[in-house]
């Protein structure tokens, strides 16, 4: 504020020199002045100088009243104190933004545990009678390998619903964290299952490049696999935006002095530079559709839990992701053993 005050002090001057002299002044030479660009001296001209400033016939502009109304010390408390209540609009405005997407989550939340209930029940009974049918052919002697086949893809494809269903139930319930041991290898082999058709049908190749002997972590399963899931979804929309060859999600993992580091990059369509500090930001995004939040639930999910996250990469480049998780010791994360 101290520069914009000291920029306020300086119109007042530049303001008082004008109604001594009765001299008029363009937007152009008042901007010139006070050092302020011409659209913010409309605005005040507007707002919070028109009590001593009218408007010529002419289009040029006049100073009266000014040195009667305001002295310099009553005149920064008008200027600042607008600036201030600008600010707290908008900050009022933006939380309440947040408070209806909050809203908006909640009652997802809520759906998609209804959503998993309704889906399950009729899978169950597919899965059921899929398997019955199975073991009737079995048990008739019919030769028909086709039919088994057929069958056996049924029971498949209904088993792979059921975790995603578990999946959903569990990013539902509103419960707090519950740190363990996780071996991330399993983990994050987990949670690519769950994409397995989606990637494959955008063609899609995985890496995942995990030392021997890495070290379990140490978060809530349910809360590590969803930092997996955001960051997947973002690399494979990039892959679906960008233009490039070869489409590959990369996972490499190493042991560091007391997490265990694990970077998720993409050859996707990259970061601009401008947006690589805002990204973690509530309800950034550049995508048309984009909500903004899966990139501030991951950070969000990693502070509370003692990791942090970074990012980095430029445009047609791909990005990178780069998190540290704490490692797990018999007495809890590292450092507490």
């Amino acid at each position: 504020m101290a520069n914009r005050t000291e920029t306020f002090e300086k119109s007042y001057d530049v303001f008082i020199e004008y109604e001594r002299t009765g001299k008029p002044f363009s937007i152009a030479e008042i901007a010139k002045a006070v050092g302020l660009a011409k659209s913010t001296i409309r605005t005040y001209l507007s707002k919070k100088w028109k009590s001593f400033i009218t408007r010529e016939s002419d289009g040029r502009y006049r100073v009266k009243g000014l040195a009667e109304q305001y002295t310099l010390e009553e005149y920064l408390p008008l200027m600042t104190q607008s600036e201030s209540i600008r600010r707290l609009q908008q900050e009022l405005s933006e939380k309440q933004k947040a408070l209806v997407r909050s809203q908006q989550l909640s009652s997802l939340g809520v759906m998609a545990s209804g959503l998993a209930h309704e889906i399950m029940q009729p899978v169950q009974s597919i899965l059921l009678t899929a398997q019955n049918c199975r073991a009737e052919t079995e048990e008739s002697g019919l030769d028909a390998p086709y039919l088994m086949e057929d069958l056996d893809r049924i029971i498949q494809l209904a088993q792979r619903i059921d975790p995603v269903i578990e999946h959903l139930r569990l990013l539902a319930r509103d419960q707090a964290p519950r740190s363990e041991p996780l071996a991330l290898e399993s983990l994050v082999a987990d949670v690519f299952s769950l994409f397995g058709q989606q990637l494959k049908t955008h063609g899609v190749r995985v890496a995942q490049q995990f030392p021997p002997g890495l070290p379990p972590v140490f978060m809530d399963r349910v809360q590590l696999e969803q930092v997996f899931i955001n960051l997947i979804t973002n690399a494979r929309e990039a892959l679906e935006q960008g233009a490039c060859q070869e489409k590959v999600i990369t996972v490499r993992a190493e042991a560091r002095e007391e997490a265990v580091a694990v970077e998720f990059s993409d050859t996707g369509c990259g970061i601009a530079p401008d947006n690589l500090d805002r990204l973690f930001e509530p309800f950034f995004t550049t995508r048309e559709k984009g909500v903004g939040l899966g990139l501030h639930i991951v950070r969000d999910i990693l502070t509370a839990s003692g990791g942090l996250i970074q990012a980095g990469g430029a445009p047609d480049q791909g990005a990178i992701f780069t998190l540290l998780i704490p490692q797990y010791r018999e007495q809890g994360p590292a450092g507490d053993a």
